[in-house]
């Protein structure tokens, strides 16, 4: 990861640490829960936002490794990525999909 990106996502980290400390005083002095519900989204937000920064950089470094090396690892890590990422852990982004790339890089050698 560059320095770049990492002091990128240490700051959205901050942010968010800070967020929900001011969450748990809500939770603490009694906040109604519309209040809190919106401070919640606010941060599932910008954990997706973090998120997304991660991905992006892991899927850059993938590429980078496929050039360098044997494409079939900078895959697995991208199917690990993006098992990750989705909510329905081995569908269609899964084991098949896994599978479907691998099975075009053997088509290409």
């Amino acid at each position: 990861m560059q320095a770049k990106t990492q002091n990128q996502l240490l700051l959205r980290i901050s942010k968010v640490q800070v967020h929900l400390a001011s969450v748990r005083q809500m939770v603490l002095q009694n906040a109604p829960h519309d209040d809190l519900s919106l401070q919640l989204r606010a941060l599932c937000g910008s954990l997706q936002q973090i998120e997304s920064v991660v991905i992006q950089d892991g899927l850059y470094a993938c590429l980078e490794q496929a050039h360098r090396d044997k494409p079939e690892v900078a895959i697995e890590r991208v199917m690990r990525m993006l098992n990750l990422h989705s909510p329905e852990g081995d569908s269609f982004t899964g084991a098949q999909a896994k599978s479907d790339h691998l099975e075009l890089l053997r088509g290409r050698e």
